[in-house]
């Protein structure tokens, strides 16, 4: 079948929450992913979402997801990174055969918070299309945030 299917097992998924212009944005995906059968090759992950993309020519592979949610993305790709500017999101190939951590950053469209996000993987099994969702998932809770966001009203 060429539809909805199961081969990837999704072990952990964490995001990366900075702050721009005192507010907390997601910045990046922790995605912890395993291959539940032999030949899978992830081809493309896209975000269900208009708002914000995956800038998929950035990703890194990490040795573990044990990283605090708020550090750096810019410390965790090892370059200057501003998730605001247009850019080319790339592709992914990256064979599945065993356990990988990969940090993949979001590039917005729009300068709009975003703490709900979902996924669908696109990937090629015996050389055949296949996709997974990944249902929307709540990465941060902005009613908890620190950051207080004020109104200020200018009456001249």
């Amino acid at each position: 079948t060429n539809g909805e299917s199961s081969d990837i097992l999704i072990k952990n998924m964490k995001g990366i929450v900075n702050i721009y212009d005192e507010k907390q944005y997601l910045v990046g995906i922790i995605f912890d992913i395993e291959g539940l059968e032999n030949s899978i090759e992830i081809i493309n992950i896209l975000t269900i979402s208009g708002i914000v993309d995956l800038n998929l020519s950035k990703t890194v592979v990490l040795e573990d997801h044990d990283i605090l949610a708020t550090t750096a993305i810019e410390d965790l790709l090892n370059v200057q990174y501003d998730p605001f500017e247009k850019t080319k999101k790339g592709k992914l190939n990256m064979d599945l055969d065993e356990e990988i951590i990969l940090l993949i950053p979001l590039c917005y469209n729009e300068k709009i918070q975003i703490k709900t996000l979902g996924f669908m993987i696109e990937y090629l099994k015996n050389g055949e299309y296949h996709y997974q969702l990944v249902y929307p998932f709540m990465f941060f809770n902005t009613n908890t945030e620190s950051v207080v966001e004020k109104f200020e009203y200018d009456y001249d």
